[in-house]
């Protein structure tokens, strides 16, 4: 069955917002057998919307719309449906004690505007959104449908999941068997020269997906065949090994805290030319301050010296990118939190500075675990941004490697 999505916002336009529900939505209906065949972002416009929804009705079965359905004026989603299914707005009380609920939670008193969030078209089946204010709604016309949630991604998410059930039923659809596997370290041209061999001999009715980022690459696979999709996915995890480092949802920073929770060990980080981009990755997730003992941003030559007690004449005579001095920030901040392993960074992220040795680009990742301490150099590709996300995620791999090996 073919679907397809708009995503409803001035501010998706103007690119101050990222449209991140049509990527996650897509994800989603693939895995119960809808296939997306057209996105759509378009303004907060009566023709525009109206027109969206009749061309979309014209080639789809199925339709859903997020954004505009908030308290403010520039939110005509609702308004439109109701021109577009020749309806009018009815107050429905379970949204509008919803709505209150809500509210009193936060000790605040429910405004005239949020209260017109209560009333919905009157032919439409109510989507209830237990996460905010605005509800789902649900219309069927000539065996099609349309479904318009909230553009808040949280609430959007939960809405949808909420209903996934209801969806597969009136359809009939299956799920789909699928598997993100997640790698870091190889480069998505040489990821895929490794796997040549088993894409010339996997089934037909195995999709297979690269989708490269910074410093990641995932690869896909979908079936609807249960057997050819396990003995597949086997075969996959067995040539790639290591280089997995997890499966669908997971994170590095996630996998590093539970492995370091699981040995009941511990970790310190330096850092320099990633500037608290790997701290910040740690703590992000729950539970890391029983593992995470601390860590230092010594960016200038004065902080490693004065903080982290680099030796002055290390710095002189190897410079502050080298693996000298990688191998002293990572030591003593271990010593400085007695943890069991550090990583320590530093290197020219760019676009100024580099030398003819050490070129903008590169990096130098101190490990320390307790076993060991070593240096690992990289050269990474050039843009900022790029480079600081790339040499946190490899920093975590390494150690993640290590916790594994221990």
């Amino acid at each position: 069955m073919n679907a397809e999505i708009i995503t409803i916002g001035d501010e998706i336009l103007r690119g101050d917002t990222l449209d991140t529900n049509s990527n996650w939505l897509a994800y989603e209906l693939s895995k119960i057998d809808i296939t997306v065949s057209k996105i759509s972002s378009i303004s907060d416009e009566k023709e525009v919307i109206y027109k969206s929804i009749r061309n979309s009705l014209s080639r789809s079965q199925f339709i859903i719309l997020t954004g505009g359905l908030g308290p403010t004026n520039d939110d005509i989603t609702k308004s439109v449906l109701c021109d577009y299914f020749k309806d009018h707005l009815v107050l429905n009380n379970k949204v509008l004690n919803q709505i209150e609920s809500l509210f009193k939670q936060f000790n605040k008193t429910v405004t005239v505007s949020n209260r017109q969030q209560a009333f919905v078209p009157s032919k439409c089946k109510v989507i209830h959104n237990k996460w905010g204010t605005a509800p789902g709604m649900w219309f069927t016309q000539d065996d099609k449908d349309v479904l318009s949630f909230p553009g808040v991604p949280f609430e959007m998410k939960n809405i949808f999941l909420s209903i996934i059930e209801i969806i597969k039923s009136k359809y009939k659809l299956k799920s789909i068997y699928n598997e993100t596997v997640l790698t870091q370290g190889v480069a998505e041209s040489h990821l895929f020269e490794n796997l040549d061999i088993w894409m010339q001999k996997k089934p037909k009715n195995l999709k297979v997906s690269f989708l490269p980022s910074a410093g990641l690459v995932k690869i896909r696979l979908s079936s609807r065949n249960k057997h050819i999709f396990k003995s597949q996915l086997s075969k996959l995890k067995k040539q790639l090994n290591d280089i997995i480092y997890g499966f669908n949802n997971d994170t590095l920073q996630q996998i590093v805290v539970d492995l370091l929770l699981e040995n009941n060990k511990t970790i310190a980080i330096a850092e320099s030319c990633t500037g608290g981009a790997i701290q910040q990755l740690i703590t992000s997730v729950s539970g890391s301050s029983k593992c995470f003992k601390g860590g230092m941003v010594v960016y200038s030559n004065k902080m490693k010296i004065t903080q982290l007690n680099i030796k002055q004449s290390t710095i002189k005579k190897y410079r502050e990118v080298s693996k000298q001095v990688a191998a002293e920030m990572a030591r003593n901040i271990q010593q400085k939190f007695n943890s069991d392993f550090s990583i320590a960074t530093t290197g020219f992220a760019g676009p100024t500075g580099g030398t003819k040795k050490n070129p903008v680009g590169t990096i130098y990742i101190g490990i320390v675990t307790p076993e060991k301490s070593y240096v690992k150099k990289m050269q990474i590709g050039l843009g900022r941004d790029y480079f600081i996300r790339v040499a946190s995620l490899t920093a975590l791999n390494i150690i993640r490697k290590e916790i594994i090996d221990l």
